[in-house]
């Protein structure tokens, strides 16, 4: 669930100005086909019902839609209501129509601000203060400043927060093998491949579901350099162990790393370049796994009125302690757009990835060679109330290996690994207090591949409980 910083709880009591300000910013009369609406959206709002005046005036939207007193009070409403999109769209005909119209534009920093948008929020104050607004307006527009002000000072104060996690679940298939594989030695097997078989009279391979329990810690700090510069420090752990002896193999625990460097640019423009470590273990003896360190840089950006865009970028390389015929580098370039509608938000996210697999003097590389992969996803955020939201989620994966492999999964003959994926997933966010919160979460795969042994589906639910210090 989304932080609900202080600055965010206090803006409510200043959305507005003292009624007779807003009365005397306001020349035309209204006409009478929406008056009777509008003295009750006004009352609603009185009687601190917001959302029921932004419904009232919402249903007239299409008929009225243009008219200056019409649009800047259906803006209020919705900004009352929690709706800074929607407040935006109407505020802005408003000054659209009438550029001079002082309480539109302050309504317009209040939506500003709600979005985040601290830098628009400003230059708005900027306008309102050139057109010599009265004493009340003038009261109102400090208190903003005083908000835009604590939130640049908290963005150049050092930050640190942390996170403690402890979750169980339940993996319906901890292997990602299909239900049953078995390999008969007795047929005939390539002389190549006979050294992996021979020693036992049937390999059989089968899905195991078990439960687990997963415990992760999570630090986040930042330190100032400047007003527009900052130095950045992740730090992460966590351990996965399942109870079922059969999957007790593929326990995984991780440990990483990050240092970045985050640059604010203009515009509530941002660009952040990182330098990243992660040391893997598996099995119940924590035999090292993986070792992996790289680059990743990110630029945010803002789209139309409420919108961000985030393209991200990595160059990794991973190297396997046990295998090292399966290390491999990887680069790839991601994009995700958030668009917010006012009761729920928007994910749109896509990645290209491309693995080169390692290339070792005297060593055959990884089944399959190079790989190319491909994500396209959607997700929706939707909050209920200011303690509940839930997240769903749902991806398309596509992965092409370059090279013919994969023999011994194959009736020893080796092939050409095409693999496509479905994945989706629901999530659900208690924020119990300011430290507590519960999460409950629900995931399902199901991947089709050209070679039969690498179709599976897996479900995964877990239940899980956070501590913010």
């Amino acid at each position: 669930m989304p932080y609900r910083s202080p600055l965010k709880r206090r803006l409510p009591a200043i959305y507005l100005l003292p009624a007779v300000v807003i009365a005397a910013s306001l020349g035309s009369p209204a006409s009478l086909s929406y008056q009777n609406p509008l003295d009750e959206a006004r009352q609603h709002l009185e009687a601190d019902a917001p959302e029921a005046a932004y419904q009232q005036l919402s249903e007239l939207d299409q008929q009225h839609a243009g008219t200056p007193e019409f649009d800047y009070w259906l803006g209020v409403t919705a900004l009352r209501a929690g709706h800074p999109s929607q407040a935006l769209l109407a505020l802005d005909r408003v000054i659209r129509t009438d550029p001079q119209h002082a309480a539109a534009r302050m309504a317009r920093v209040g939506a500003y601000l709600r979005l985040g948008q601290i830098d628009a929020a400003e230059r708005e104050l900027d306008v309102l203060a050139s057109l010599e607004p009265p004493a009340q307006a003038r009261q109102a527009m400090q208190r903003y400043q005083r908000a835009i002000d604590e939130r640049r000072q908290r963005d150049t104060s050092p930050r640190h927060q942390a996170r403690l996690m402890l979750e169980t679940g339940y993996d319906s298939n901890a292997q990602r093998f299909p239900s049953r594989f078995l390999i008969d030695p007795n047929q005939l097997i390539p002389e190549a491949l006979r050294p992996l078989v021979e020693e036992a009279d049937r390999i059989e391979l089968a899905r195991q579901s078990s439960h687990f329990q997963r415990f992760a810690g999570h630090y986040r700090g930042s330190q100032p350099l400047n007003e527009d510069q900052r130095l950045l420090f992740e730090a992460g752990v966590q351990s996965r162990y399942y109870q079922r002896e059969e999957a007790q193999a593929y326990n995984l625990s991780v440990l990483q790393g990050r240092l970045g460097w985050d640059y604010d640019l203009d515009a509530e423009r941002r660009l952040t370049l990182s330098l990243d470590a992660l040391r893997a273990w598996q099995d119940t003896d924590f035999s090292r796994l993986l070792r992996r360190w790289g680059l990743s840089t990110e630029y945010r950006h803002p789209l139309a009125q409420d919108s961000q865009l985030r393209w991200h970028g990595h160059a990794y390389d991973n190297r396997f302690d046990q295998r090292s015929d399966s290390d491999y580098q990887s680069a790839g370039l991601g994009v995700e757009l958030r668009v917010p509608r006012g009761a729920w938000t928007l994910r749109v996210s896509g990645l290209a990835e491309h693995e080169r697999a390692g290339r070792h003097a005297g060593q055959a590389r990884r089944d399959g060679g190079d790989l190319d992969h491909l994500r396209l996803g959607v997700g929706l955020d939707i909050p209920v109330g200011h303690r509940q939201q839930w997240r769903f989620d749902l991806d398309h994966r596509w992965r092409r290996y370059q090279d013919e492999g994969f023999a011994l999964y194959n009736d020893f003959s080796p092939a050409a690994r095409h693999d496509r994926s479905w994945e989706a997933s629901v999530g659900w966010y208690l924020q119990l207090d300011r430290d507590w919160l519960l999460h409950a979460k629900a995931d399902y795969e199901r991947r089709h591949s050209s070679i039969e042994f690498f179709d599976n589906h897996r479900v995964q639910a877990r239940l899980g409980l956070s501590y913010l210090l």
